[in-house]
């Protein structure tokens, strides 16, 4: 870990008046969607939080970048001329990207639950709190691992064309998934469908799982256990996306740093 990394990259987020601007727009979204539902329903929404999977967003918001920005403008090398390994800075821009996004996340998650108690605290439900609390953590962490290895891939921030791609693709696997060969009559259709449909379904499984890593908690509210594979998936995403990153930067051109 390199602290000088780490806080520069925190300065590059807070520099960013874009970065800001996206960052606070996802803070208020929630509360401004809920004042206007109330406003127009007379009800509070029963969904109070937002879906542990949006924190992507605050990942995307501080990331975006962070390593495709300095090989665009070439101060990387820079970076790499003092005593730091690729290894270390990667490791260092990935905790300060997982933290400022966390950060983010959590300050609109304490916006919701403030809300909520002052309106309705009737509603709050202890174990869906505190679900929704650690699974934001945990997309946050891992995903931005996911996303340093977009932004090694590419200079400037197309980082965020790679994950747009990546995300159109996911949503037409998951569309095509839905097919059920047994709904076609027998010939051309139903072949291509038995053929295809699975190995796509698999596909969409791993993208879905890749864009927005965590652990499904939601067992631990019905009494029920986590399964070993679940947590062996979401370190495993975590770990392999922070190697490959490294493996990715090590295998350009650099002329200090490499590992």
């Amino acid at each position: 870990m390199n602290w000088a990394i780490v806080k520069n990259t925190w300065q590059m987020c807070l520099n960013s008046k874009l970065r800001q601007l996206v960052i606070v727009l996802m803070v208020f979204w929630p509360l401004v969607k809920t004042t206007a539902e109330l406003c127009i329903t007379n009800e509070f929404p029963n969904e109070y939080l937002e879906a542990a999977n949006n924190s992507v967003v605050f990942v995307l918001a501080c990331g975006s970048g962070c390593i495709g920005g300095q090989l665009n403008d070439g101060t990387l090398s820079l970076v790499l001329s003092r005593p730091v390994k690729i290894s270390s800075y990667a490791f260092s821009k990935w905790f300060a990207v997982a933290v400022a996004a966390s950060v983010a996340s959590l300050t609109q998650f304490a916006g919701e639950m403030i809300v909520v108690a002052c309106r309705t605290p009737y509603m709050i439900d202890g174990g869906f709190v505190l679900t929704n609390f650690f699974e934001r953590l945990m997309i946050c962490f891992a995903f931005s691992a996911v996303f340093m290895f977009f932004s090694s891939l590419v200079s400037g921030s197309k980082d965020l064309a790679v994950y747009f791609v990546s995300f159109i693709i996911y949503k037409a696997s998951e569309m095509i998934a839905q097919i059920r060969p047994e709904t076609f009559d027998e010939g051309l259709g139903k072949t291509l469908a038995t053929l295809f449909v699975p190995p796509i379904a698999v596909v969409d499984q791993a993208l879905g799982f890749v864009l927005a890593p965590k652990i499904d908690l939601a067992p631990l509210l019905v009494n029920s256990v986590i399964t070993w594979p679940a947590v062996t998936a979401y370190f495993t995403v975590l770990a392999v996306f922070v190697s490959v990153c490294i493996y990715s930067l090590n295998r350009r051109e650099l002329p200090y740093g490499a590992d």
